[in-house]
């Protein structure tokens, strides 16, 4: 099968960035290597970890099947227009061409999901200078708070999330913020006392949503990505998710669970698509798969003619008006389906 396992492409419309300065020089759990240098542990408060922010970002897009890229400092430069969304995890030391790149690519059309403080410190820490922070955002930064991860709350604002839970645990850290063109979709309830205590209403925003020319700059105050390393609260995955959804074309719906990890690639004449099983039996090393049944596809790649299963499960195909359907009876432990343009 090695004809269907090389020269494939992405196909991926969000890409998330991997900053070297932030990983070297701000907070960050990276270990140390040659590319990184020392490993960093910083004694400066309440910064992210530029490690875990990142990877959380990565599962939170896997568990909800959407297609990315990773992208680093230098590529971020000449290969941004590649992609209508862009997810700065906790990006917190920046070069100014970085930042310039990234204000052309807003303006121009793009999206940004940001966490923390993305671009607040320059590209080896040793300066803070929120001027592209806050123009991009439409923030001011005001500091950084700590919060209780497992008793602290944030509220979506009405009727900018409909049909999700309204009510969502905050991550350990958050940036207090003010408005400046920016508009607030949740806020920060006060840091509660204790548990089983009243909640109220902070007066800084938890996410917001700027236009910048023509594009839009969407900042989480707190690390979220890094909640979702430690916790996978799937509330916080299902707000990420719209509002990745609402900035790009998904190339595919399905009903496999977040445990079932799915990744299309193109070549010349067809699309591949790979289907692997995280469901385990808890046993380490891991014993079995538990299957998976009954799941569906539904691809938005334009027409397909025929389809061809690497493996001998049963899979059914029919075509739509935006590409396939695929239903895929049991999933053991992976599945590749080649779907022929």
């Amino acid at each position: 099968n090695e004809p269907y396992y090389t020269d494939t492409k992405s196909i991926a419309d969000a890409a998330i960035m991997w900053s070297m300065p932030t990983a070297n020089f701000y907070a960050s759990s990276v270990s140390a290597s040659d590319f990184t240098g020392d490993g960093k542990e910083s004694n400066v408060e309440y910064r992210a970890d530029h490690r875990s922010e990142y990877m959380g970002f990565v599962e939170m897009l896997e568990h909800a099947h959407i297609l990315f890229d990773s992208i680093d400092d230098v590529s971020i430069e000449t290969r941004l227009d590649s992609y209508p969304l862009v997810i700065l995890p906790a990006c917190g030391s920046m070069s100014e061409s970085n930042k310039d790149a990234l204000r052309k690519y807003v303006s121009n059309g793009g999206t940004v999901i940001a966490s923390f403080d993305t671009g607040v410190f320059n590209e080896y820490c040793t300066e803070k200078d929120c001027k592209f922070f806050e123009e991009l955002f439409g923030v001011k930064y005001q500091g950084t708070l700590k919060q209780n991860d497992r008793r602290d709350y944030m509220h979506l604002v009405e009727d900018s999330f409909p049909g999700l839970e309204p009510i969502l645990m905050v991550p350990n850290l958050t940036i207090t913020l003010e408005t400046t063109t920016a508009t607030a979709l949740g806020w920060l309830y006060e840091p509660c006392p204790g548990s089983y205590k009243e909640l109220k209403q902070f007066t800084t925003p938890a996410i917001t949503k700027n236009t910048y020319g023509k594009g839009q700059a969407i900042l989480f105050a707190g690390n979220i990505g890094s909640q979702y390393e430690t916790f996978k609260p799937q509330r916080m995955r299902r707000v990420v998710s719209r509002l990745i959804n609402s900035a790009i074309s998904k190339r595919f719906e399905t009903n496999a669970p977040a445990c079932v990890e799915a990744t299309l690639r193109e070549q010349e004449d067809a699309y591949i698509l790979h289907i692997i099983n995280n469901t385990v039996d808890g046993n380490r090393p891991i014993e079995r798969n538990i299957p998976i049944y009954d799941l569906t596809f539904e691809l938005n790649v334009g027409p397909i003619t025929s389809i061809k299963a690497l493996k001998d499960e049963n899979v059914s195909f029919s075509p739509t008006s935006t590409g396939a359907h695929i239903e895929l009876d049991k999933l053991v432990d992976y599945s590749v389906i080649v779907l022929y343009k």
